[in-house]
């Protein structure tokens, strides 16, 4: 799993907006990783997005320096070998088919996590 918020230069009409009021889709180029993590297996996809929302809300990893998980962030799973990407909106999760970060940068991420917990 990775939590993307947007970088610091990103249009500030972006941030914290509702995926219904974006003039366009997300831009992967306007968003950087700021957590890695473990997911472990679980069928329901809506479960882990809403875990994930709980812990980091109330529940914050000491080594997470992002913000608390907010309207605009975009959570990244990566389950059977698939990832796929997650706006966190104003009443849950919606999936992002088109979001895609470039190869490299999901590498750099990837073995961020298996450098962490050897896995992956």
């Amino acid at each position: 799993m990775a939590i993307y918020q947007l970088r610091r230069d990103a249009p500030v009409e972006l941030r914290f907006a509702n995926l219904g009021s974006l003039a366009a889709p997300p831009d992967p180029a306007n968003y950087e990783a700021v957590y890695t993590r473990e997911v472990y297996p679980d069928d329901d996809t809506g479960r882990i997005l809403e875990n994930f929302y709980y812990i980091f809300n109330d529940e914050r990893p000491g080594d997470f320096v992002g913000h608390s998980l907010s309207v605009s962030d975009i959570v990244a799973l990566k389950q059977d070998g698939k990832v796929s990407y997650h706006y966190c909106d104003s009443m849950g999760f919606q999936e992002l088919p088109a979001f895609q970060k470039p190869e490299n940068y999901l590498k750099a991420a990837e073995m961020s996590m298996e450098d962490d917990y050897g896995m992956i």
